[in-house]
């Protein structure tokens, strides 16, 4: 019995092992930049790199600065190598239950809703900045939200 509780044991300890090293994780480009808008740093915008490929999208948001870092998963920083449609939002719903009015976008559609923005990830550290324009136009609203 105590030589079968081994095995047993040896068995779950290998399969545990092999879960751990093969991994479904994509390799990864680690992206960094500035956001400005008319040449001043866009504060708390919100950053989308969608794969053209299949693959998970990154995120990031702005600080003070206009300073942002993307993360492929909350304690995964970086994108999927490859080409990526890009969309800025300033837009933020806010949450009515806590008394936080939402946010109007302030960048134009050509950012975010018909986002004509598409950068390339490459493996290792990069720096990908944008520089955008308040000119355009921004979307409106719905009322139906």
């Amino acid at each position: 019995m105590r030589s079968l509780c081994r095995i047993a044991g040896l068995i779950a300890v290998v399969a545990c092992l092999g879960c751990m090293s093969s991994s479904d994780h994509p390799d990864v480009g680690r992206v960094t930049g500035t956001v400005t808008l008319d040449g001043s740093p866009l504060v708390n915008a919100v950053l989308t790199f969608e794969p053209l490929e299949e693959g998970r999208p990154s995120y990031g948001r702005t600080d003070e600065s206009g300073e942002y870092k993307l993360y492929y998963t909350d304690d995964d920083p970086g994108a999927i190598i490859g080409k990526h449609r890009v969309r800025i939002t300033t837009a933020d719903s806010g949450n009515e239950d806590e008394g936080v009015a939402p946010t109007p976008e302030k960048l134009p559609m050509k950012y975010n809703v018909r986002t004509e923005l598409e950068e390339e990830v490459t493996g290792g550290s990069q720096t990908i900045n944008f520089e955008l324009s308040s000119e355009g136009e921004v979307a409106k609203e719905s009322k139906n939200r």
